[in-house]
C-alpha cells in the first residue's frame, strides 16, 4: 500500500516469529527480531516470563544463537554509558 520494499513489510510482519516469514533470514528481519527482543526486558527469563524472547531456533539455524548474550551485554554496557553521560 505504501510501497514498501517486501524486506521490510516482512520484517515488520513477522519480527515476533521470524520463523513463520515466507523469505527467513533476512538480516532486516533479523535485526528486527533481535533489536525487538532487547529493547522489550532486562534479561532473557524476564522475557520469557512475558510470553516473549529470542527465536532461538530460528537464530541457530542462522548460525547466530550463540551471540544472543554478547549482543545483550552490548545494550547493557551502551545503557550504562548513556545514563552516564546524560
Amino acid at each position: 500500500m505504501w510501497g514498501l520494499p517486501e524486506t521490510i513489510v516482512e520484517a515488520v510482519a513477522y519480527h515476533h516469529s521470524p520463523a513463520r516469514c515466507p523469505h527467513p533470514g533476512s538480516a532486516m528481519l533479523t535485526a528486527l527480531h533481535v533489536a525487538d527482543v532487547l529493547a522489550s526486558s532486562e534479561n532473557e527469563h524476564e522475557a520469557a516470563w512475558h510470553g516473549y524472547g529470542p527465536d532461538h531456533e530460528y537464530l541457530a539455524s542462522l548460525g547466530l544463537d550463540g551471540r544472543f548474550p554478547e549482543w545483550r551485554e552490548l545494550c547493557r554496557q551502551v545503557s550504562i554509558e548513556e545514563v552516564g553521560n546524560g
